[in-house]
């Protein structure tokens, strides 16, 4: 039993567990270490996370307000558009039938259903 003993505690088992155990603590120090550092790097991903979302919120704030701008811009844009092609159709339509009266009343005054003097007269309310 001695010397089962003594076989255990020789030197090279006592360097071998001297080695086991700096190994193990080692390995736990190393252990911890490296969970500090997920938790540091989490950390820092949480802020640059929260810092990206800060800027994405800012970004879309103003995108909102360009295209609010760009909206209304366009808006304007359409109803002097058509406003101004409202005004060319009115237009072209009275042209259209000041035209045709001026044709009618000289078909009517060469047929002799209309006097000079009321087709002058005629021709004078189109002037105005």
């Amino acid at each position: 039993m001695e010397n089962f003993i003594g076989m255990i505690l020789n030197a090279e088992n006592g360097r071998m567990l001297a080695i086991m155990i700096v190994g193990y603590f080692g390995y736990v120090k190393l252990k911890g270490q490296i969970k500090d550092g997920d938790n540091a790097l989490e950390k820092k991903i949480d802020g640059v996370e929260i810092s990206l979302n800060k800027r994405i919120d800012g970004v879309e704030i103003s995108l909102n307000k360009k295209m609010d701008g760009v909206e209304i811009s366009l808006d304007k844009k359409i109803d002097e558009k058509l406003l101004a092609f409202h005004a060319m159709l009115k237009a072209n339509d009275f042209a259209h039938l000041n035209n045709t009266i001026e044709a009618l009343t000289f078909t009517l005054e060469k047929n002799g259903f209309l006097k000079r003097e009321d087709k002058e007269y005629i021709n004078s309310r189109l002037d105005k």
